[in-house]
């Protein structure tokens, strides 16, 4: 309770970690028609992926503190699950549940509560990471907005 009793409502941690960020869906979204994944697929640009010579995932500090003092793990811990409980005078959650729409389970164990990035780290190094400047590399690897905002 102590993020909730340092900034009152919960609303209030929106506004502390700087981001209108929705709730997390219940649901993923329903795919496109045919028709349409078909032509913005077409659309793509293929590019040929760079090397992992050089990689490392500290180079991206992921779980960074957020503005509230949290790890941006225990701010999405606290976002996404339900009934969630930190630890007393901590962010860290001592309980609660996180339902995953992609495998269709829940979890109340808090270190069974898992959160991916939305590219893996890897992924976004043969993609183009390995260009940027330290400072570039952590926001995208430490932002809890959700893919729309």
């Amino acid at each position: 309770m102590f993020r909730r009793t340092v900034f009152g409502l919960p609303t209030a941690s929106l506004v502390i970690l700087g981001v209108c960020a929705a709730p997390a869906l219940a649901e993923p979204p329903a795919p496109p028609s045919t028709t349409t994944a078909l032509s913005e697929l077409a659309a793509l640009t293929v590019a040929v992926p760079h090397g992992m010579d050089g990689y490392a995932r500290d180079k991206f500090d992921i779980w960074s503190t957020q503005p509230d003092g949290c790890a941006t793990r225990q701010d999405v811990l606290a976002r996404d699950g339900k009934n969630v409980q930190d630890q007393p005078g901590s962010c860290q959650p001592a309980s609660g549940s996180w339902y995953s729409a992609y495998d269709d389970t829940t979890v109340t164990v808090v270190a069974d509560a898992t959160i991916d990035h939305m590219v893996p780290l890897a992924e976004a190094w043969r993609s183009g990471a390995d260009t940027w400047t330290a400072t570039s590399a952590k926001p995208s690897a430490t932002t809890s907005k959700t893919p729309s905002s």
